[in-house]
């Protein structure tokens, strides 16, 4: 077997499960097969047996999806847009805040009462949220032997 075929058949039997039995004690002890058929849960010594091929498959199915979704909202939504904006001139006497338009979106900019027209001040405006990407629900596949 070449060495990309064997990496391939590690990283399909390398799946991680909770041991059941700890589950049900509220404890989320995490179990790693490889090439295992069967193993003893570390904690509770209970007799775990390796997934099938198709539940394999639909754990790592599970996986990619979730990493996807986990990827996306983190493109989505991205903390904050630094920006440098001058105080405008033609604020009302002892103001503190003015409006500012950044990407379409309309904020309001507090600055320090010390600060007067034509000053810089730097400000974090969050990004406009957009939807995130909902996680999908997965059923769980029949699986044919």
């Amino acid at each position: 077997m070449n060495k990309a075929a064997k990496d391939g058949k590690e990283a399909f039997n390398d799946v991680v499960q909770r041991c059941p039995s700890c589950a049900a004690k509220g404890d989320n002890t995490i179990v790693t097969f490889g090439d295992k058929k069967n193993i003893l849960c570390p904690v509770c010594k209970t007799n775990l047996v390796c997934p099938s091929a198709g539940k394999k498959i639909s754990i790592h199915f599970n996986n990619l999806g979730d990493a996807i979704v986990d990827d996306s909202n983190e493109i989505l939504n991205k903390n904050n847009d630094e920006v440098t904006v001058a105080i405008p001139v033609g604020l009302p006497e002892g103001a503190t805040t003015f409006p500012y338009v950044h990407k379409g979106q309309n904020v309001t900019i507090s600055f320090p009462s010390s600060m007067k027209a034509g000053d810089l001040i730097k400000a974090n405006i969050p990004k406009a949220k957009r939807t995130s990407v909902r996680k999908p629900t997965y059923a769980e596949a029949p699986v044919y032997n």
